[in-house]
């Protein structure tokens, strides 16, 4: 034995990890590798000369002829799928099968590679398990939140037409401290229908509700800007932005986090008009927004606290919401695989960023 071939030989015997098998022109085993013998239970005096179909289930054994038949044509063939062992217990196999060719070219037999990859597989079944587990579970919760939101607007539409209806028919009886009580009631269903509006909306922020595309997220800022023509207006907010890029992502979603970010610069803003700039820059893994405000500014140590569902730091009437746009935001660029973030000081204004990847699964992963 050549030198070459010895280390060849030591080579094979060695990876223990790899069935490592060599066929001749029709399918029959010719060597067999301790790999071999470990992943299928078959000795090397047991299968020389047999056919390698007989790893396979009957079911699936057009999939080996169709593996050889590719390898012959296409100089490779390969397979992933069930297996039988020595004892018919099914493993979970990778294989790829190389024609091996004589210095005329003719063939002489084939190279086959294969691994047992069950406990792959088993994670893998048990991770796309739990993901429509978890699909179901967020659909039933927007259709129970959707349900809920229905069944509470009534009473409160009912509240509020009692109220409505005191003020208008006994004004004259309910002046001074009645009329304040009627007033904080209405004030009461107000923010009561915007607490259930907004649940349904952060509810409704799933990844299986769009679908995931090329998104131009100037045309998304645009968008986004059209629905705040009014609050752009009423506080003279001055609005800026450098080209952006465009992303795989959802429309609807990306939109609705700009929404949310460029209305909050602008209710959260100082005694000066607002000024707001958005930004993109490329970094190797994904593209990253900012949105830049003048506004009051947060203070450093609520940074987490204000991500948090109906997380609300001014509770003194100063300032509308319910205190989820923050939270649906983060729902949704997490669901598109980034994070966000915010760089702010009191009095100073503040900078919320977000990534989207450059190469995403998509939302809801």
């Amino acid at each position: 034995m050549e030198i070459r071939d010895f280390y060849y030989h030591l080579m094979v015997e060695g990876a223990d990890e790899f069935a490592i098998i060599m066929l001749d022109p029709e399918g029959r085993v010719a060597s067999w590798n301790r790999g071999a013998e470990r992943i299928t239970g078959y000795t090397r005096e047991e299968i020389l000369g047999q056919f390698i179909s007989r790893l396979f289930p009957p079911e699936d054994v057009w999939q080996h002829e169709q593996e050889l038949r590719q390898a012959r044509t296409e100089g490779r063939g390969a397979h992933e799928g069930w297996y039988l062992r020595k004892d018919g217990r099914r493993f979970w196999g990778s294989g790829v099968v190389t024609p091996i060719r004589d210095t005329d070219g003719r063939l002489a037999g084939f190279s086959k590679i294969m691994r047992d990859i069950t406990d792959r597989k088993r994670f893998e079944d048990q991770l796309a398990h739990k993901a429509r587990e978890l699909a179901n579970i967020n659909a039933e919760l927007e259709q129970f939140a959707a349900v809920v939101s229905h069944d509470l607007r009534s009473p409160l539409l009912a509240i509020a037409g009692c109220a409505q209806l005191l003020r208008e028919q006994f004004a004259e009886q309910l002046a001074g401290e009645g009329a304040e009580l009627i007033s904080m009631i209405q004030d009461g269903v107000n923010r009561m229908g915007l607490i259930i509006k907004d649940l349904l909306a952060f509810a409704r922020a799933t990844p299986a509700r769009d679908r995931v595309e090329e998104v131009d997220m100037n045309e998304v800022l645009s968008k986004a800007l059209s629905d705040l023509n009014e609050p752009v207006a009423e506080s003279g907010a001055v609005i800026t932005h450098d080209p952006l890029p465009r992303v795989m992502g959802n429309a609807n979603q990306l939109g609705q986090v700009l929404n949310n970010l460029i209305g909050n610069a602008i209710k959260y803003r100082s005694g000066e008009p607002p000024r707001i700039h958005v930004s993109a820059g490329e970094r190797e893994r994904d593209w990253e927004f900012s949105v830049r405000d003048n506004g009051i500014g947060i203070d450093p140590a609520h940074f987490e606290r204000i991500f948090a569902i109906f997380q609300r730091l001014h509770e003194d009437g100063r300032y509308a919401g319910s205190g989820v746009g923050l939270a649906i935001c983060k729902k949704i660029v997490e669901h598109h695989q980034g994070r966000i973030w915010l760089d702010s000081q009191p009095g100073r204004g503040s900078t919320f960023f977000f990534t989207v990847p450059k190469q995403t699964d998509g939302p809801g992963i």
